[in-house]
């Protein structure tokens, strides 16, 4: 509720969230340390890094298909199967469950959305719900196996 009042940024709001739940742990529950604390950074940031190299690879990636216009070809591929915009819908919302079993939804949104979003705009599809379709399917194929993990992956 405070993010939406306007007191906190984003960032600001996950920096209270952590101090708070420092102040929680070790004074009201008391199962954390002082001690716990450096480790617990630590390990906050080797996760962060993963993740970010996720994105960065993600974007490069993005990038190499738009440069050699993968897109295009996509999207004369989609208007060869069907104009209906439902019958692309599905075949996008298949498309991402198949994604989100082997990669991380961050690094599919960045890859496979601005690959995407030129076919259903000019399809007529409205993009907020294109986008809740993509991240929708996207979360219900990570569920699915084969599920392929960052941790996994970097170990």
């Amino acid at each position: 509720m405070v993010l939406l009042s306007g007191v906190f940024t984003a960032t600001e709001s996950a920096a209270v969230a952590v101090a708070y739940a420092i102040v929680i742990g070790v004074f009201v529950y008391r199962e954390l340390r002082w001690s716990q604390i450096p480790k617990l950074l630590y390990r906050t940031g080797l996760v962060s890094a993963k993740v970010m190299f996720l994105i960065a690879t993600a974007t490069f990636v993005g990038f190499l298909l738009a440069h050699q216009k993968i897109p295009q070809a996509i999207a004369e591929h989609l208007f060869g199967v069907s104009h209906e915009p439902w019958l692309v819908l599905l075949l996008v919302n298949v498309t991402m469950l198949l994604a989100g079993c082997i990669l991380e939804v961050a690094a599919a949104l960045i890859i496979l959305g601005p690959v995407l979003i030129p076919v259903v705009q000019s399809l007529g599809i409205d993009l907020v719900h294109f986008g809740v379709v993509m991240v929708v399917s996207l979360a219900i194929g990570t569920i699915h196996p084969p599920v392929v993990s960052p941790g996994a992956l970097f170990g």
